[in-house]
């Protein structure tokens, strides 16, 4: 009895043993699958944090940009919208005007010389001013829209009393203007300065700015304060545990989500933007990634204790801030998703992911100066698809959409990686070939681009679709020097390949027609 009663004994032992080790390894296993989850969570929610001040940022520069070529477009036309009158300031301080511009406040140096020149900015800032207005409708993230000129004036959207802002040469001491200059900023890239208090006394601003070139000369910066509390807002969006922040390349904190805790900021030397959890200086875990590459980075700073303690929730309570999250989450993707979509439909083509006109004349413009002034030429080749019209009625337009996107990958495929293609409608395409040596060379490459195209386009269900291109092909400095002369003699130049019996390349001329070269037997 006594063994039989010991045997018992121990085989209960190794069953309380049993379901103790069961308890703890679930416990541990149910501790450790909530440690994973709210990691994976939070880095999700960082993600879209990341993601969409990205794209909030990307949009403040391309509002920037926009002004800057209103600006620039309404300087190079001579032709004054209406005549504008300085009156001079008595105001504390260096001695000012105003000038009576239409929309926006223009403030400046009695020093400023009022050349043509002069004139000529003031009505540009005035005419961009009118066509811009209606962002700050509709943007309450932005404190201001301004231009800030090299000739010591500043034109400021919305209008403001000048007894709140009024031009100073202190201005041209901020790091937005120091960081735009030509000698500072050779590439004309976007800058970004900030935060500080803003120039007309609204608060906390990061200001996303970009220099205005009228050709080679500089005339000032085009620039936009973005309010701190609106970058605050991104990063309180969706829920997780630990706080987001934004550093400058300064190791400056510029934003944080509502805290009860913030962290002391990180140096941008010891940051680690591959999207992976890793160990901060402080044991805690953290992420990170860049915003603008080299001037804004996001961190999450996540502390132990409170992951530790978020894992030891009740369940049901977990399993709620989860669902919260993932909605908060899906909202936040859904608005990335938007800005995505717009951000891709200005510069792009819908079907084929091509580069649409716009983005054609962008490069076009920055390619002619850079050739010529490298001693090079710019090519472009118009590319119209030869019996595309028939596949379209044949087969349906799904498979002429196909045909599209089919030819774009192969075209793409024929050129450098520096070179452009871009489709402007229909069938018709444009290739941008910047910094050529000789003229043979574009020659060289509109061959390669008719030979892909004659080649058969397998179908799926239709088999073998044959087409062919008729391509035309216009040089600077050779035929033109503007952009819009280059597209013209292009697009002539295609027209008489077609004329003369297509799926040929033909180089546009000077004289009554085209020069055909190296040109196949014409088609029917």
């Amino acid at each position: 009895m006594t063994h039989s009663g010991d045997t018992f004994s121990r085989r209960w032992h190794w069953l309380v043993a049993a379901v103790v080790v069961l308890t703890v390894v679930f416990a541990a296993g149910s501790f450790i699958h909530h440690v994973n989850t709210i990691k994976a969570v939070t880095r999700a929610t960082f993600e879209s944090r990341l993601q969409l001040t990205r794209q909030f940022m990307a949009v403040s520069s391309a509002v920037v940009a926009v002004m800057r070529d209103r600006f620039v477009d309404a300087y190079t036309d001579v032709h004054f919208d209406t005549p504008l009158h300085l009156t001079p300031l008595t105001l504390p301080g260096p001695p000012a005007w105003q000038a009576s511009t239409r929309h926006g406040t223009t403030t400046g140096d009695t020093a400023a010389v009022p050349d043509d020149s002069l004139w000529r900015q003031l009505n540009a800032a005035d005419r961009m001013s009118t066509e811009l207005n209606t962002v700050l409708s509709y943007s309450p993230e932005v404190a201001w829209l301004y231009f800030l000129s090299d000739r010591g004036f500043l034109h400021l959207m919305p209008r403001a009393p000048v007894t709140q802002v009024v031009f100073s040469p202190k201005l041209y001491e901020r790091a937005y203007w120091r960081q735009s200059v030509p000698k500072a900023n050779p590439g004309r890239r976007v800058t970004l300065a900030g935060p500080y208090e803003d120039i007309g006394g609204k608060g906390q601003v990061l200001t996303i700015a970009v220099p205005v070139y009228d050709g080679t000369v500089f005339l000032g910066i085009t620039a936009l304060d973005m309010r701190i509390d609106s970058l605050t807002s991104v990063l309180n969006v969706g829920m997780a545990a630990g706080t987001s922040y934004l550093i400058n390349e300064k190791d400056r904190l510029v934003a944080a989500q509502t805290s009860i805790r913030i962290p002391e900021p990180d140096t941008v030397a010891g940051l680690q933007t591959s999207g992976d959890w890793y160990t901060a200086d402080d044991g805690d875990l953290q992420l990170a990634g860049d915003v603008v590459e080299g001037e804004l980075w996001m961190i999450h700073h996540l502390p132990l204790s409170d992951l530790y303690l978020a894992a030891a929730r009740d369940s049901s309570g977990t399993w709620l801030g989860l669902l919260l999250t993932v909605v908060l989450c899906g909202s936040g993707f859904r608005m990335l998703a938007l800005l995505r979509q717009i951000a891709r439909m200005t510069y792009h083509d819908a079907l084929t992911g091509l580069p649409n006109r716009r983005l054609l004349e962008d490069r076009l413009q920055m390619a002619l100066p850079a050739a010529i002034r490298a001693g090079q030429r710019t090519a472009l080749l118009f590319i119209d698809l030869d019996k595309f019209k028939p596949v379209n009625d044949q087969y349906g337009h799904a498979a002429g959409d196909w045909l599209l996107k089919q030819a774009a990958i192969r075209m793409r495929h024929v050129l450098r990686a520096g070179d452009t293609v871009a489709r402007m409608g229909g069938d018709e395409f444009v290739v941008l070939l910047p910094a050529l040596p000789t003229a043979a060379d574009a020659i060289t490459a509109a061959e390669k681009l008719r030979l892909a195209l004659e080649g058969p386009f397998i179908h799926d269900s239709h088999g073998p679709i044959r087409i062919s291109s008729s391509i035309g092909v216009a040089l600077s400095p050779d035929h033109a020097r503007e952009a819009g002369e280059l597209l013209r003699f292009g697009d002539e130049a295609m027209y008489e390949a077609k004329k003369a019996g297509r799926n040929r390349v033909s180089l546009f001329s000077d004289q009554t027609a085209p020069v055909s070269a190296l040109s196949t037997a014409p088609q029917p």
